[in-house]
């Protein structure tokens, strides 16, 4: 899960947050409050922002990943090994996009 600020207060580019939280109220906690400073990469502007404006998106699918991973293990044991390494791979990938997917749906949802 990648959290962010929605656009800068300036130019209105995204804004990645290097914050980790699963909710806004650990990021309360996190920031000492409801507000926080923030520089947007793009224009160097540095404005305020408020926890409210934190939102969460997944991060990028690591079902092929652990596929590809899987195979390249199974390949050790030959054709079928990577056959079933890949999908074992692919399924634990799977598994742990769901959970990241809850996780988003957590925090957003979060006050």
């Amino acid at each position: 899960m990648k959290l962010y600020l929605e656009h800068c207060k300036i130019c209105n580019n995204k804004i990645p947050l290097d914050v980790k939280g699963f909710t806004k109220s650990e990021l309360r906690a996190a920031f000492s409050g409801d507000a926080f400073y923030c520089t947007c990469p793009t224009c160097n502007n540095r404005n305020i922002y408020d926890v409210n404006n934190v939102l969460a998106e997944t991060d990028s699918s690591s079902a092929p990943g652990g596929a590809v991973l899987g195979g390249v293990v199974g390949l050790l044991g030959g054709p079928l090994g990577a056959i079933i390494g890949a999908i074992i791979g692919g399924s634990i990938g799977g598994a742990s996009d769901g959970e990241d997917i809850r996780r988003v749906k957590t925090f957003n949802e979060s006050f």
